[in-house]
């Protein structure tokens, strides 16, 4: 029993350990659109997957990404939560607007503009 119980709290510590924290920063959702399919294997056949395309501008950089669109919901014009992830520049996440945290694939990253180049 004391085993199993010090198991237990091992395994916790190493969920609690191996949970990711993100730098969120707050933007806006400039578009929304689609962006496409993607095939997926299933098996031994692959099925199409739906992509929308999404650009959030924050207050650094403006990104351009896409996503598996059964997965996430963006309304244009609202505020969103992201994050980049630190491992793989690539990757963004967002928070759509049920709540839900969404990965997106970054398609282009640029400076945001600051005013001053004006």
């Amino acid at each position: 029993m004391r085993r199993l119980l010090l198991c237990c709290l091992a395994f916790s510590l190493l969920i609690v350990a191996a949970k990711k924290e993100r730098d969120w920063e707050t933007g806006k959702v400039a578009d929304s659109g689609p962006a496409g399919t993607q095939t997926v294997p299933l098996g031994s056949r692959t099925i199409p997957i739906a992509l929308g395309s999404l650009t959030i501008v924050g207050d650094a950089y403006t990104y351009t990404a896409t996503y598996r669109t059964r997965d996430c919901r963006f309304i244009v014009g609202d505020p969103v939560k992201f994050a980049q992830d630190k491992q793989n520049k690539r990757t963004l996440y967002a928070v759509d607007a049920d709540g839900k945290e969404c990965k997106l694939n970054i398609e282009r990253q640029e400076r945001a503009s600051t005013g001053k180049d004006q």
